[in-house]
């Protein structure tokens, strides 16, 4: 698996980067490692750049157990906004997920273009793609 992310702005913004295959387990294990990260704030802001990954395990029942993962009560309020860069290779598999954890009261919101994606969550884009290509994998 390839997946790494930056911490900035005193935890309140998370800049990820995902490279490769990467399995519903390492997806799982990735996520429940940054919800429990103290290094990042509750109601962060989060922009992953997913447009090198590839999903091969991806499924409706993986999108739900990923979206319960993230609206667990307790974990609920760590992330406010959540953009997902994708090529159109995973396009359908983000927009699954993104409706999945939609029924649940979180937001992900899926692009396929940096400026807009930064735009969204108000975010300078020039700052965030200098972060990505800091990220090594």
């Amino acid at each position: 698996m390839g997946v790494r992310y930056i911490v900035s702005d005193g935890g309140r913004v998370v800049i990820e980067k995902w490279v490769g295959e990467i399995s519903h387990t390492e997806l799982m294990n990735h996520e429940k490692e940054q919800l429990n990260d103290q290094s990042i704030a509750d109601e962060a802001i989060v922009i992953v750049d997913a447009r090198q990954a590839a999903f091969p395990e991806a499924t409706l029942d993986g999108a739900r157990e990923f979206a319960i993962l993230l609206a667990a009560p307790n974990k609920r309020a760590k992330f406010s906004h959540f953009a997902l860069l994708v090529t159109g290779e995973t396009w359908e598999q983000a927009k699954v997920l993104e409706s999945e954890t939609k029924k649940l009261g979180k937001e992900i919101i899926t692009f396929n273009d940096l400026n807009t994606a930064c735009t969204w969550l108000g975010l300078d884009a020039k700052k965030v793609l200098k972060a990505l290509e800091s990220i090594v994998i």
